[in-house]
């Protein structure tokens, strides 16, 4: 999420944690580059709530938004990764 949204533009801080532990549930079972990169933006939110305002969680936020944003970028190749008769690969 490359400019969060404004801080009054935030959900409550407890539903952007369960929404986190929805969506990185729901990754866990049918990962898909949308719903990492949806992990990604609610890191970011989390980041930048005003309840959340503890070095801790930002620096948490920071990281785990990138490690997420990898991870969409990941599973995107593989889902485009077809194998062909033989074991050779081709990207759609």
């Amino acid at each position: 999420m490359s400019n969060c949204r404004r801080n009054a533009d935030l959900p409550e801080f407890n539903v952007l944690v369960a929404s986190l532990f929805y969506l990185m549930t729901r990754y866990a079972s049918a990962p898909s580059p949308s719903l990492a990169e949806a992990i990604a933006e609610h890191f970011q939110m989390l980041r930048h709530h005003p309840e959340g305002n503890h070095e801790a969680i930002a620096s948490a936020g920071r990281r785990l938004s990138q490690t997420w944003i990898t991870k969409a970028q990941d599973t995107n190749l593989v889902e485009r990764r077809a194998v062909l008769p033989g074991g050779a690969h081709t990207v759609h």
